[in-house]
This record gives structure tokens, sequence and C-alpha cells, in this order.
């Protein structure tokens, strides 16, 4: 391998291997160079030969700054990322290494803290949305004869289209009848108003009423039958328009409440984060 002696620590050849690049650089930078370098954040707390690398770099000097800053920021990767300063120029006589938490409150937690309603909402319709949606799945997962509607408030598919199409059926039966008796009583007024005899047509329009009435029982009863199933669709799809409606307007909402925050709930905010962020990475490091 050429140029050995640039590398002070082997770090391994594929996944964690950040370091090797570093040391490149800290090796090409002359005596008064300076540099800066974005990482993964898990340079900065992994153990190994890497811990030994951040020693080596303290201890000599190089290591100037670091940067933290927020995931999601660059394309194609939502982890979180650091910058490392590496200057030779003052090397031997630097004792402190300067951090800075150039992350900003996360979306979730600003708008937690000034809109608690609106993740609340948003919490609700998506486990509301969930268990509907599970609840559809699980019917229509059914094996064959396994659903019966006093175990289950909604219909599979197959069933629901049948209700619908007899409803549709029925329907059809009953506006057939009721466009009978208005044209029959179109026809009685009509011979009212030359004086003609309509008694048989007005027998006709008694006969077809109760005919007409039974199909409207008869519709009603089967819309009855799926009318939690429709309910359930109902809130479903309101759900779903509630999520979409808070996706659509959350870059907004997150400006506003970074404009209403004040120094003081910020500052809490973030030594908050940091505290928790502190905990799960002493606990990931004593795991290694």
């Amino acid at each position: 391998m050429k140029f050995k002696d640039r590398y002070q620590f082997w770090m391994p050849t594929k996944g964690k291997a950040d370091f090797m690049f570093v040391q490149h650089i800290i090796s090409t930078l002359k005596s008064t160079g300076r540099m800066a370098v974005i990482m993964p954040h898990g340079v900065l707390f992994r153990g190994g030969e890497e811990r030994k690398m951040r020693e080596w770099m303290i201890r000599c000097g190089y290591l100037e700054a670091v940067i933290g800053l927020p995931p999601a920021l660059f394309y194609g990767t939502g982890i979180p990322a650091s910058i490392l300063i590496i200057n030779r120029a003052g090397a031997a006589t630097r004792k402190e290494v300067l951090f800075i938490n150039a992350d900003l409150i996360p979306d979730e937690e600003i708008l937690q803290s000034q809109f608690p309603d609106v993740p609340k909402e948003m919490n609700d319709n998506e486990a509301r949305r969930d268990e509907l949606d599970a609840l559809f799945k699980e019917v229509n997962e059914l094996e064959e004869g396994a659903w019966s509607e006093e175990d289950y408030e909604v219909y599979p598919k197959a069933e629901l289209a049948e209700v619908k199409a007899q409803i549709k059926s029925l329907g059809g039966e009953l506006k057939e009848i009721e466009r009978a008796i208005k044209n029959k009583r179109q026809q009685v007024k009509a011979l009212k108003h030359t004086g003609e005899s309509f008694q048989s047509i007005e027998n006709e329009i008694t006969a077809l009423t109760p005919q007409a009435e039974a199909l409207s029982d008869r519709i009603a009863e089967q819309e009855k039958r799926i009318a939690r199933h429709a309910e359930r669709e109902a809130e479903l799809k309101a759900c779903k328009k509630i999520i979409k409606e808070i996706k659509e307007h959350k870059e907004k909402l997150v400006e506003e409440a970074r404009n209403k925050i004040d120094n003081a709930e910020a500052r809490q905010l973030i030594l908050a984060r940091w505290e928790r962020t502190l905990y799960a990475t002493v606990e990931e490091y004593l795991a290694q």
C-alpha cells in the first residue's frame, strides 16, 4: 500500500472506515493547514480503533472543533452528521475542543411545545386509521365461511358488493313504480280537468303504493345491515383527510412555532434533547 505512513490507525475496510479518510487529509495538511470534513455522527461515539483515533487527534491538538448537524440535512440519508474542524496551526498548545450544537429543535418537538394539540390530533388519527385499516384487512383475509354479520362490524368486499347490488336492484324497481305512480297521477289530474272518469287509474295507484312502500322497507333494511360498515368507512376517510391536511400545513405550523418560541423555552428543549442523546449514546457505548 502506498503512503502507509499516513495512517496511525487501521479501520475496517468495509463499513466504518470514515477515519481512514480523515487520517489521509490530516497527513497531507501543511503545518499551518486547516480543514473541515463532514462525517456521520457515529465517528464521535464508536469504540475500538475509532476511539483511539479520537484520543490521538485530541492529544496531538489537531481537533479544533466539532459541529453537530441535524438529521435529514443531506439528500439521500436521514442520519445526523457532524463537521470536524482539523487545525494543525497551534496544535502543540491546544488544550480544548470547541463543541457547537448546530442541530435545530426537530419539527415534532417544537410543534409539541407550541401547538401540542396538532401532534395529538395527528397521533390520534393515525392510530385510529391504523385500527380501521386492520379491521377491514382482517375481514378480507378470513377463510371462506368464517365471516358472519353477528361477529364483525364491517363486511368483506364480496359480501358488501352483494348487499349493495341488492340495494341497487331494489332501488331500480322502486324508481319504476314511483315513475308509474307519478305518471298515473298526472293522468288523473288531466282527466279531472276534462271531467272524464279516473277511478280506475286511482285504483291502480292504490295498488302500486303498497308495493313502493314494501320496496322502500326492504331497501332500508339492507342499508341498515351495512350502516356500521358505512360509518367505519366514513370515519376512515375522515381520519385520512385530517392526516393529509396536517401534513400539508406542517411546514407552515413549524415556521409559526419557531417564531413563537422564546429563547428560554428553546434552551430548555435543546438541553433536554441533549440529555436524552447523551444517555442514549452512553448506553450504546457501554453495550459495545
